[in-house]
């Protein structure tokens, strides 16, 4: 992966005992662009190109009504007005941007998501999963 490095150095926890991966697909009329604009960002002239949430209160993430939500954006006046126009820029440079969602609007611009992670462990050799008979 081109930007893992990246993804590593914004996404970690205090003691990181569980790490992984997530994908996600947007709702189509209510999605991720959808949430930026609804915190202020111009999506006429940013693409989003990252997104990430976060928590770090100690007492557990039931403990409040939302969540820590950091996207990266790319400056379309520069890089291009597409995804194609940007993707073929052999570099970019985007803007890192933090704002509070609650809980209920990443819901709405979240249709599904699936996160695998795996526990210390995923230190040791090569893990080979079988089906559960």
């Amino acid at each position: 992966m081109k930007n893992e490095v990246l993804l590593k150095s914004i996404a970690h926890t205090k003691y990181e005992d569980w790490k992984g991966f997530v994908s996600i697909d947007e709702n189509v009329d209510n999605g991720l662009f959808r949430l930026c604009e609804n915190h202020g960002i111009d999506t006429n002239r940013f693409f989003v190109v990252g997104f990430g949430l976060s928590h770090w209160n100690g007492l557990g993430i039931s403990e409040t009504d939302s969540v820590h939500c950091t996207v990266l954006l790319v400056d379309m006046d520069i890089y291009g007005n597409s995804f194609d126009q940007i993707a073929a820029n052999t570099q970019v440079e985007a803007t890192k941007k933090s704002f509070w969602v609650p809980y209920t609007d990443i819901a709405k611009a979240i249709k599904r998501f699936s996160l695998m992670t795996l526990w210390k462990i995923r230190d040791l050799p090569e893990i080979i999963v079988t089906e559960e008979k």
